[in-house]
């Protein structure tokens, strides 16, 4: 009798691994290969670190960089494994922690004390960093240098100032890490709130098939003024190519084209020394332009066109 339950328990067991196997998904069994494949390369002592490392340093041996990447790896999985709450796929932290560990691989100096580990945690953590930072959200986060040193410190500070007993507020941040309070709040408030379609549904006692996008309101959604700003533009583009034609000068075209009206507009000094010429030379010279513009408005409009609303 307790042989043959025996044999009914292992029959049971077998039957629920195949089933388990089978329940995979392609990246749970994905992530177990890696793992297992891992695993088998142990880490290097100090010494057989150091001699790759030298390898590395002097020659970027190829061969010297694949072996401390490989007998590192399971750094690379352990540091990807505490970023799962932020990204579901491990396999996609696993790669990105893993190019962290290649970039680290090539620029460690085995001359200093600091064993490989301990700089390449460091690498690890900025690309898993940047790639969450980049990917995590339909609206990117920090995508700044400064912004990217505030998402990468922000937790470790918050912890600081609670162990302390203090409320972790923008400013007490900001201080901590030297940076002005407003990109603190900027970056806080971009990943705390949560992101949404505007064609998501949303729950009315009247009408249950309403979307966020008619919640949305906007002085430009009347067809008037749209109209209005579409005639607008339209003859002021007219009027701005028209007036470059009547500007024979090479320099009053430059200044006009890629000082007025330029969405990235050269300054003045720049324009000096292409022109041999003073910063208030040019000044007084983008003046004249301006005021020729401005006539060539009224003539073109009429004597009763307002234009405050464009020399403001």
């Amino acid at each position: 009798m307790i042989t043959i339950l025996t044999n009914m328990k292992l029959i049971h067991k077998q039957q629920t691994n195949v089933q388990n196997h089978y329940n995979e998904s392609p990246d749970q069994h994905l992530y177990k290969n890696f793992i297992k494949q891992a695993i088998k390369f142990k880490r290097l002592s100090k010494q057989e670190e150091k001699t790759l490392g030298l390898k590395i340093y002097k020659t970027q041996n190829h061969q010297a960089i694949k072996t401390l990447i490989l007998h590192n790896m399971r750094l690379s999985i352990k540091i990807a494994y505490k970023y799962k709450r932020s990204w579901t796929n491990i396999m996609d932290l696993i790669q990105e922690a893993s190019i962290g560990i290649a970039i680290a691989a090539k620029k460690w100096d085995p001359h200093k004390k600091t064993r490989f580990g301990t700089y390449a945690s460091y690498w690890i953590k900025a690309q898993l960093t940047k790639f969450l930072m980049t990917n995590a959200r339909l609206i990117h986060t920090a995508n700044t240098k400064i912004g990217r040193k505030i998402y990468f410190n922000l937790p470790k500070i918050k912890r600081k100032l609670i162990s302390q007993g203090k409320h972790p507020t923008p400013e007490l941040i900001a201080k901590e890490i030297n940076e002005d309070p407003k990109e603190v709040t900027s970056v806080i408030t971009r990943i705390n709130n949560n992101e949404t379609s505007i064609n998501n549904k949303f729950y009315n006692r009247t009408n249950n098939n309403n979307i966020i996008e008619n919640l949305i309101t906007s002085k430009n959604l009347n067809a008037e003024n749209l109209i209005c700003q579409y005639q607008i533009n339209k003859t002021m583009n007219n009027i701005i190519i028209h007036f470059t034609k009547t500007l024979n000068n090479e320099r009053d075209i430059t200044i006009w084209t890629k000082h007025l009206i330029s969405d990235n507009p050269i300054s003045l000094v720049d324009l000096g020394k292409q022109y041999n010429v003073s910063k208030q030379r040019i000044f007084q010279l983008a003046n004249k332009i301006k005021q020729n513009f401005r006539c060539y408005i009224i003539d073109t409009l009429g004597p009763n066109t307002n234009l405050s609303w464009l020399f403001s």
